[in-house]
């Protein structure tokens, strides 16, 4: 069998996987037998939330889809009554906990991942399955080196308006990267001493280790 043929056989697995996890979300939501469906993990509740129960800030980041902002507040609303016991809890809990308390300084704990809405008419549907794709690997995943995704929209999928929450970072590999090169190169590395070298070294090695933990866990649990 042809590499491409392999690739695309692939390509559509996880495309029908993304579609299951879709309908899964949107029955969790409209349900109305009283079970927890939208417990996707087997060791954490993934609850949903209207998109005006949030308040979002500044735009993070950009992909090719997707825009990510940080969630400044979240204020729910109490109207909204299809959630579970347990999914209640998790929403109020994360309405609680939306700011890290950082000194005198509040930080966003989470981030809102949505489509882009002035992606052309032919790359919307490629956006809402990255996007599927994305919540359908992250739901069971449960490792601290890797970025949660803590809740999901209420709306289908096949809305525009889906989305998902995940952790706020407050930095990336690449920006680590070049701030390690920054140190380790012209008249900053000459006044570095001996001590402040080994630090560096101590947290690059440190970095890496925390990835290849990562890696083995994705490998493992595959």
């Amino acid at each position: 069998m042809s590499q491409d043929k392999k690739y695309e056989e692939k390509k559509t697995s996880l495309t029908a996987a993304a579609a299951e996890l879709v309908q899964d979300m949107d029955f969790s939501i409209h349900g109305h037998d009283g079970s927890d469906h939208n417990e996707f993990g087997k060791h954490r509740c993934i609850p949903s939330f209207s998109a005006k129960e949030f308040e979002l800030g500044r735009v993070l980041g950009r992909g090719s889809f997707s825009i990510v902002y940080e969630v400044t507040s979240i204020d729910l609303i109490e109207s909204l009554t299809y959630f579970s016991d347990r999914e209640n809890l998790v929403r109020t809990s994360m309405k609680e906990k939306c700011q890290r308390r950082n000194g005198d300084v509040d930080n966003s704990r989470y981030a809102v991942k949505v489509l882009n809405p002035d992606l052309p008419e032919e790359q919307r549907n490629l956006g809402r399955e990255d996007l599927a794709n994305e919540a359908f690997f992250l739901r069971d995943i449960s490792h601290s080196n890797i970025i949660k995704m803590r809740a999901i929209s209420t709306s289908s999928s096949k809305s525009l308006k889906f989305f998902i929450v995940l952790d706020r970072l407050y930095g990336t590999l690449e920006q680590k990267i070049y701030k390690w090169k920054s140190k380790s190169v012209g008249i900053k590395s000459i006044f570095t001493s001996k001590k402040g070298k080994n630090k560096h070294l101590a947290e690059r090695l440190t970095v890496a280790f925390d990835i290849v933990c990562a890696l083995q866990y994705l490998h493992e649990n595959k």
